[in-house]
């Protein structure tokens, strides 16, 4: 199982690209949460995922997004 934590810092500009990314893996996604920062455009989502297909790829084009973060961990 791995962990994948996600850092947005311009929620309002790149929901849309991350939200993309996310339902192009999905199919890999068991679940799934987010967490807003009630005072400002940042925003954290975490991802569980219980197979290693696709996770270096699904890392890589989360980074690939202006404004976007994200690392893995295996659990």
């Amino acid at each position: 199982m791995y962990v994948v934590s996600i850092s947005v810092d311009n929620r309002i500009e790149d929901a849309c690209n991350v939200q993309e990314v996310l339902t192009k893996y999905g199919k890999n996604i068991n679940a799934r949460l987010g967490i807003q920062n009630p005072k400002g455009d940042n925003t954290g989502i975490i991802v569980v995922i219980y197979t290693e297909e696709n996770i270096d790829e699904f890392v890589e084009e989360l980074n690939s997004i202006k404004n976007v973060i994200a690392n893995y961990m295996e659990a």
